[in-house]
């Protein structure tokens, strides 16, 4: 590998350590003056990694790559790029606006980058396909180079759309996009490994359990995520995911522990999703005069419905709300392996 390669590769591993531990950036990227490998006097580190709505440039002519063995690294270090401008934004120590200044425009900054995303995504599609094919690689290769970069695209989609100190409410719909790459990780992590193509690695329990957190926080606080899932599909994401930690947690202890956390908070939402009078706040309450748990009265689950209506959601946005500290106290020493704070940061009224 080139020393291009090396230092790229250590840049990669840096962000990725970043967002999941929490921490500041190592190296800001206007620090860095050498090129992706296999490029030759490009000079796009000389650009930022979002496209400003102020450059005329062609797109096509910007991001245009030269053959290379590296492409797919390139486009997995592009969606890198944009992973430390969404840290450096959204999710910085020091968040006084005169050391750093916030985007005048928050919310139609998050829309250029994830356009900025989109179609860097179908960028990289469309020149890895043309590459496999003029090269005659196994559709196989090709295949699993494609998930792995759009597993890129989804993670800085839900850094993006998520919870952060500069948007602590995201809107409905960056809900929802948040909610649609979380299940599209769990599902790509899945196919990976039914063809025993997934990345056993600490880094992929870590995508794994936060997609299936996230999935689980997106149904909580989005009305609309609730209102256009079925407890049928739920469920079949859920055991997608739970699959995924226990193969990990084979290898991966911290995969196994978050397994049995993830699958309690599954038993909780199904169990609150079926009854239509339980919700998780009313099994925790406690009286005010003494430590006992107040308990649900039984309900016949079984004759439960698949898709509850929209009627139910609604009264029960009007009744009960999840306790804010649910999610925190269940994940409890979790913290400690990944960064999850932005669910405390959160209110998780129904």
């Amino acid at each position: 590998m080139s020393r291009c390669g090396v230092f790229w590769s250590a840049y990669s591993l840096d962000r990725a350590l970043c967002v999941i531990l929490g921490r500041p950036l190592t190296l800001r990227d206007e620090a860095i003056d050498i090129e992706y490998p296999g490029e030759w006097d490009t000079r796009e580190i000389d650009h930022a990694a979002i496209d400003s709505q102020d450059d005329h440039e062609p797109r096509a002519k910007r991001i245009r790559l030269p053959q290379s063995p590296y492409t797919a690294a390139i486009y997995s270090f592009r969606f890198d790029r944009i992973t430390a401008e969404i840290k450096l934004m959204l999710y910085r120590v020091a968040q006084s606006p005169t050391r750093f200044p916030w985007p005048t425009d928050l919310a139609g900054w998050g829309g250029q980058v994830d356009s900025s995303c989109r179609e860097l995504l179908e960028d990289a599609r469309q020149d890895l396909k043309w590459r496999g094919l003029s090269t005659g690689r196994g559709s196989g290769l090709q295949d699993r180079t494609i998930r792995l970069v759009e597993l890129k695209f989804h993670q800085c989609i839900m850094l993006l759309s998520r919870p952060s100190p500069a948007i602590p409410q995201p809107s409905s719909s960056a809900l929802v996009t948040c909610y649609e790459s979380a299940i599209a990780t769990i599902r790509i992590q899945s196919e990976l490994g039914r063809f025993a193509n997934m990345t056993n690695s600490w880094l992929t329990a870590h995508a794994v359990f936060v997609s299936g957190i996230t999935m689980l926080y997106c149904i909580w606080t989005s009305p609309e995520v609730r209102k256009s899932t079925s407890l049928k599909t739920f469920l079949q994401q859920a055991e997608s995911c739970t699959k995924l930690l226990s193969s990990l947690g084979k290898t991966w202890s911290v995969a196994k522990n978050a397994q049995s956390k993830f699958d309690h908070l599954v038993q909780v939402t199904n169990d609150s999703w079926k009854s239509g009078n339980v919700s998780p706040r009313r099994q925790s309450r406690r009286t005010e005069n003494n430590n006992d748990i107040v308990e649900p009265h039984p309900v016949d689950n079984a004759a439960a419905p698949d898709s509850l209506p929209i009627d139910f959601w609604d009264d029960l946005n009007a009744d009960y709300s999840l306790p804010q500290n649910l999610l925190v106290d269940e994940l409890g020493d979790m913290g400690t392996w990944f960064d999850l704070d932005w669910l405390g940061d959160t209110n998780f009224a129904l």
